[in-house]
């Protein structure tokens, strides 16, 4: 099995799905991050002020993913992390 990036101990699936760049393009990927949803534990932010960060990230539904997948979105992340860094003129 492929470990999780770091960033997907703080980041949702739905928020991988909505805002990173190449998603759609990798397939059913899109709807697998999707289908995560229907397994959350955490309050909504809808629900409470306060965040819940950590919960209900993607690491928690890794073996929800095929392995295929899992690297996809290691490289996706590899791909926002570096997005992110030339965003922040770290490049």
């Amino acid at each position: 099995m492929t470990t999780p990036h770091t960033a997907f101990n703080y980041i949702r699936p739905d928020e991988v799905a909505e805002c990173w760049n190449g998603v759609l393009a990798a397939g059913n990927l899109y709807e697998t991050l999707w289908a995560c949803v229907t397994h959350f534990t955490a309050p909504s932010p809808e629900e409470s002020e306060e965040p819940c960060i950590g919960s209900d990230c993607v690491a928690d539904f890794w073996d929800m993913f095929t392995p295929e997948q899992q690297e996809t979105l290691n490289q996706l992340a590899a791909d926002h992390d570096r997005y992110l860094d030339r965003l922040m003129g770290r490049d």
